[in-house]
């Protein structure tokens, strides 16, 4: 006896719970499985068959997430098109699948780069909101929507450089952001991603006030991440970075200040993670306190930007990329000290630093 599509539904949304709890890959294929059963014996008027294809078509766009499988991201734009042809201007989960629409077609942009892809992805992310805003969906959800929608943007941008895309995109992100209170922990992801875009048009209009925003956005969402977030050392990485870039530009001492203690902290957290973000981190804190000796004329300084370039440099992996960079920088450091206590073992060990065997 065949089992009626609304079961199979049933079946499907529990499966598909069990891997979005755990992650088991089988849960998704039996989830990919029970919903292709569903449409196939929902009758055309079924108000559930929008239903069934529109999540249908979400699992398997979350499948190509793990095997990169074309067939599963050409099934998904299928079925996710057709969940949403058959779905009600008033349904309820209308807004999820057009957003599911949109990111879909921004990955088939991405594999192929055709502009009416990624044009596709925007028209769908910009109906999603409609559709977001007669359902008075949650904030959550929305900000979601916007984000994506600048991701699109984004896109556009990074492959046609125009500028009305980047200020789009950065529109997007902050209406992302606008959704939350200051306190909600939700706020974060789209706080960062907009300081990311904020920094990007800074470089491009050389303006300081988009930078000291992305700086202010970033460090205010380090308040509220969590000690252990994967994302934490990238986040310092990028404040750091900001920051130095603020001193260079105007020339405040207190963003050097501010870059230095970012970069302590981000070595404290490489550290403790150990691997290979160690090399990288302790070269970026030394080419802070150079600045800073830089800025001093204090041995204490050079000292500590020696040491900082020294463990930058016996922490490289011999198979990464930097190690010339890295032994340069403690070549140009070494030199520096030779040039204030006339060391000859800092001119020589400077001089194999940068010579073909350093």
């Amino acid at each position: 006896m065949e089992r009626p599509a609304a079961y199979l539904g049933r079946q499907a949304g529990e499966s598909f719970q069990r891997y979005l709890s755990d992650g088991r890959p089988y849960d998704l294929d039996a989830a990919i499985e029970l919903w292709e059963k569903a449409a196939q014996r929902s009758d055309a008027a079924s108000p559930d068959l929008g239903d069934h294809l529109g999540m249908l078509g979400i699992a398997l766009r979350m499948r190509f997430e793990r095997t990169e499988s074309r067939s599963d991201l050409d099934g998904a734009l299928e079925a996710e098109s057709a969940g949403i042809a058959c779905s009600s201007q008033g349904s309820a989960n209308l807004a999820m699948y057009l957003d599911a629409l949109g990111v879909i077609r921004a990955y088939r942009y991405r594999l192929t780069r055709e502009p009416f892809e990624i044009d596709g992805a925007i028209a769908a992310h910009e109906n999603a909101l409609l559709a977001a805003r007669r359902a008075q969906s949650l904030p959550a959800s929305t900000a979601q929507i916007y984000h994506n929608l600048g991701m699109d943007h984004w896109h556009k941008y990074e492959a046609e450089e125009r500028s009305r895309d980047l200020e789009l995109a950065l529109e997007a992100w902050t209406h992302a952001v606008d959704l939350f209170e200051s306190t909600d922990a939700e706020r974060i992801e789209h706080a960062l991603t907009l300081a990311d875009g904020l920094a990007a048009r800074s470089r491009v209009n050389n303006n300081v006030g988009d930078l000291r925003a992305a700086v202010a956005l970033r460090a205010d969402s380090f308040i509220k991440m969590s000690g252990r977030s994967p994302d934490l050392l990238a986040q310092y990485h990028h404040l750091g970075t900001e920051l130095l870039e603020l001193y260079e530009r105007a020339g405040d001492p207190m963003d050097l200040s501010r870059a230095i203690s970012t970069w302590d902290t981000a070595a404290n957290i490489a550290r403790a993670l150990g691997g290979p973000d160690v090399s990288p981190t302790m070269h970026n804190l030394g080419a802070a306190r150079l600045l800073l000796y830089q800025q001093t004329n204090r041995i204490m300084d050079l000292e500590a930007a020696i040491a900082a370039f020294e463990e930058a440099l016996w922490s490289w992996s011999s198979d990464g990329p930097d190690g010339e960079e890295h032994r340069l920088s403690l070549a140009q450091a070494l030199e520096e000290r030779h040039r204030r206590t006339g060391s000859q073992s800092d001119q020589a060990r400077a001089a194999n630093l940068r010579g073909p065997a350093g």
